[in-house]
């Protein structure tokens, strides 16, 4: 899962596989992104993707990896 920050609510396939690409992973299916609502991460289900939205504001993206 990527988190990538834009300034728009237009899903970015392009720009994801770039980003992706810079840790790797080239080989990708990429589905049609979707915006995250910030208010969701106050869910505590949400809590552990807190750290990766706070990363991606600081810096461009941040990835969670299930092997």
């Amino acid at each position: 899962m990527l988190f990538l920050a834009q300034g728009d609510d237009f899903s970015r396939e392009a720009e994801a596989a770039a980003e992706l690409a810079k840790f790797g992973f080239v080989d990708l299916h990429l589905m049609a992104g979707r915006p995250l609502m910030v208010e969701s991460l106050n869910d505590p289900r949400m809590h552990a993707f807190s750290k990766h939205y706070e990363g991606a504001l600081e810096n461009g993206c941040s990835i969670v990896w299930y092997p």
